[in-house]
């Protein structure tokens, strides 16, 4: 019994100085935690609400614009091709977003630390891309196959992210996308530098319209938003930097337009009479990918154009949309000649986490129709006053 007792008590002691020596007490973890598992690492993962639209085509409410909508976050983690150009992915890690914030997501910056699942080798540079999406995703994030973890290689700047197969224009317009990179070199240990955040920027562009009408002799019955051209399907997952006039933070991947479905409808919009000789919608948003401006040899010399059509269907009224910042139009110069081109501000590119506004609730886009001077449309390209961010800048 005595012998017994001895062991148990040199159990006690021993266990006790190595907890010690670990520096490690129970009482020096945080509350509800557990123990610090040293073979993983953290990394912090943040989506900053204040670039955040409302992803529902139909919004209208005021509080749900400036809402956090991701929902889902997936990390990727690329290290260099051995013996090869390009990256290898090493895998491939859900990591758990929606199980942290639980149903309601936080209406300011959403932060998740997450804990890296994979183990990293010592001495190796990692790229961490991280895509944020929201109940599902609707891209697929791929160069010319889907990523998987293999030994096949990836150039990054070529990965896009492509609308599936099954999904449409719908599909677009109510579901938002974001991304963000962190290149790190891992220690002798293989961890990365403590601190590491990935922050996530959006990829889609945001576009919403609330207009009234007046001075129509006939009652118009819907309106469309008409981008020049079909919309494409796919966008770079990393934001690739460009200078005026060359846009190159797209994919030319157009969707196909049908019989019955117009790809270059954007957004479309009943009217209704108010109690006055006015005319009036609702007000409506959606995403689009994002897309060059038209050539200046182009027939089409706009990128967005406002169609107005009657309780027939028959259009009887149309304006190009031109691009203002703070309600000046935005000129530029032919390739800096000093050259003005004076339909330059109605050819654009649709940049990725950038809003094109025209009018909302609280203040309406007025159209006034006159056969002998059509309407004009302003298009304010802020979106809540912060400039386009994304990787580099």
């Amino acid at each position: 019994m005595k012998m017994k007792q001895s062991i148990g008590y040199y159990k006690c002691c021993l266990w006790g100085a190595l907890c010690l020596l670990a520096g490690c007490t129970e009482a020096d973890s945080p509350e509800g935690s557990s123990p610090v598992n040293e073979s993983r690492q953290d990394i912090s993962l943040i989506v900053d609400s204040e670039v955040d639209l409302n992803s529902s085509p139909d919004y209208g409410v005021s509080d749900e614009v400036d809402k956090q909508h991701v929902k889902n976050v997936v990390l990727y983690i690329f290290q260099p091709s051995v013996g090869a150009a390009g990256y290898t992915c090493a895998a491939i890690e859900n990591v758990g977003w929606s199980d942290f914030f639980g149903e309601t997501l936080p209406e300011t910056t959403a932060e998740m630390t997450y804990r890296i699942q994979a183990s990293l080798s010592p001495y190796t540079t990692y790229t961490f891309l991280a895509v944020g999406y929201e109940t599902e995703p609707v891209y697929d994030i791929m160069n010319n196959n889907e990523v998987t973890v293999s030994t096949e290689s990836y150039t990054l700047d070529e990965l896009k992210a492509s609308l599936k197969n099954e999904k449409t224009k719908d599909d677009i317009a109510g579901n938002e996308l974001f991304s963000g990179t962190l290149t790190v070199t891992t220690d002798e240990s293989g961890k990365i530098p403590e601190g590491s955040v990935v922050e996530l920027r959006r990829r889609v562009a945001g576009l919403s319209a609330c207009f009234t009408f007046t001075g129509f002799s006939e009652m118009p019955g819907k309106v469309a938003v008409m981008l020049y051209k079909d919309q494409n399907r796919a966008v770079p997952v990393l934001k690739r930097i460009w200078q005026e006039p060359v846009f190159t933070d797209y994919i030319n991947s157009p969707l196909t337009s049908s019989e019955t479905v117009n790809n270059q409808c954007l957004l479309e919009l009943n009217i209704t009479r108010d109690e006055g000789s006015s005319y009036q919608t609702g007000e409506k948003a959606v995403y689009v990918l994002p897309i060059p401006a038209p050539a200046e040899t182009d027939a089409t010399n706009y990128t967005l154009a406002v169609v107005v059509y009657n309780l027939e269907g028959m259009a009887i009224a149309s304006k190009r949309a031109a691009l203002a910042i703070d309600g000046t139009l935005i000129f530029n110069t032919d390739l800096g000649t000093g050259i003005i081109d004076d339909d330059s501000f109605y050819r654009y590119p649709i940049v990725a986490n950038r809003f094109y506004n025209l009018g909302n609730a609280d203040s309406p886009l007025n159209v006034v129709y006159d056969p002998n001077n059509p309407f004009e449309v302003i298009v304010e390209d802020s979106w809540e006053g912060i400039p386009d961010m994304g990787f580099g800048d």
